[in-house]
């Protein structure tokens, strides 16, 4: 419970950081820097600067849920014993990363709120989509980091997932506009407003990420890693 409580801190104080950054970088966005996330450009050192301040509080939420199945699998084995039904742990386990992004996320906003970090447009209908698509993708790499976590383990899990994170970004920003569906592979551009065209802006490039195909893929891919998150669970030993 203390070392949970530390890191919630941790993933607190990340996004006091991720805010006294924007306000110091002084960087466009229409919404917010977590909503907007990182535009297409050809200038590198912009796509750092955006990168840093979007990427940082995705990873302390990532170290957050880091481990979390391995700490419950002490409680699991009791109430296995008493023939407690593993599907509806498992989707225990889910729910509660659910609702814990959920707040999350609303913490995000409001400390953004404080810090001045956003823009008034976020109250708007373009700028809660946003919000709710940021939700679901920051989700759905939770969902992934669990998942894998059943395979090979909590440290190499979320290194696999972090750099998957960071490598997507690098790379789609490099991709020729001949090769737009290789975007669709790449889970953290669902999440940002300027590739899924929900943040608008004249001096970067259009979006790639279509937003009704984008949530549709997500919702698919959630379900598809509860489910076999559950199947792998009826088929490891515990005991």
């Amino acid at each position: 419970m203390i070392r949970q409580f530390s890191f919630f801190l941790f993933v607190i104080s990340s996004f006091i950081v991720q805010a006294i950054f924007l306000n110091r970088f002084q960087l466009f966005f229409s919404y917010s820097s977590f909503i907007d996330g990182v535009p297409f450009t050809s200038s590198h050192n912009l796509v750092y600067k955006y990168l840093l301040i979007w990427y940082l509080p995705i990873a302390s939420m990532s170290l957050y849920f880091s481990g979390h199945l391995e700490d419950m699998k002490k409680y699991a084995i009791a109430l296995f014993v008493r023939s407690y039904n593993r599907m509806k742990w498992m989707l225990n386990q889910y729910v509660h990363a659910f609702v814990v992004t959920v707040i999350f996320i609303f913490v995000q906003a409001f400390i953004m709120f404080v810090f001045h970090a956003y823009s008034e447009n976020i109250w708007t209908a373009n700028g809660i989509k946003g919000l709710c698509m940021y939700l679901c993708t920051i989700y759905t790499l939770i969902c992934v980091q669990s998942f894998l976590e059943l395979y090979i383990g909590a440290r190499f899990s979320y290194l696999l997932v972090n750099l998957y994170i960071v490598f997507s970004i690098l790379l789609s920003n490099e991709l020729p506009h001949e090769l737009n569906w290789i975007h669709y592979l790449f889970i953290p551009n669902y999440g940002m407003g300027f590739r899924n065209g929900v943040s608008h802006s004249p001096i970067f490039e259009p979006y790639v990420i279509h937003f009704s195909i984008g949530c549709l893929i997500l919702l698919f891919i959630q379900c598809l890693l509860v489910y076999f998150s559950v199947q792998r669970t009826k088929q490891m030993d515990w005991l």
